[in-house]
């Protein structure tokens, strides 16, 4: 049986740990994996799409000082896909659950839209995998998750 003094120590350190795997979360959102844009004359309002540890930010500028954010957690992204044309391409995400309706960021450059498209696959491996990447700096980690998203 256990005693009121172990029962507060169990308890203040389950707390300590939570904290600790919330400054975790919160700094994985801090690290920026990739950020591009559409390009400006084929979008007059440029959408901004921007991949952390965690999820994808989709920011669509509609018209000036306006804009709508989506965010995608990785783990809820069961494909993504790059439809290219010589110049430009479209990332198309697709979420579990909303197969109908995925989202597509159209008039990115095309290495933008490949070079997202391989951080995102490899995201999702490592979370499928559960790999601990806080031991790896951001362009390391960057470079590791474009060589594990690449497809030949």
């Amino acid at each position: 049986m256990l005693t009121q003094q172990q029962v507060v120590y169990d308890r203040i350190r389950n707390t300590k740990k939570s904290l600790i795997d919330l400054d975790s979360t919160v700094d994985k959102t801090h690290h920026i994996l990739f950020k591009t844009s559409t390009l400006f004359p084929f979008d007059l309002f440029p959408d901004t799409i921007t991949i952390d540890e965690i999820k994808v930010n989709i920011t669509r500028k509609e018209f000036f000082s306006s804009e709508q954010i989506q965010s995608i957690l990785i783990d809820n992204i069961s494909d993504v896909e790059v439809e290219t044309a010589p110049i430009l391409a479209t990332l198309v995400i697709t979420h579990i659950g909303y197969r109908v309706n995925p989202v597509a960021i159209k008039n990115l450059k095309r290495a933008d839209a490949i070079r997202a498209k391989r951080i995102i696959q490899g995201l999702i491996i490592l979370r499928s995998e559960k790999i601990d990447t806080s031991s790896y700096t951001t362009p390391i980690l960057r470079q590791r998750l474009v060589e594990l998203g690449r497809t030949e």
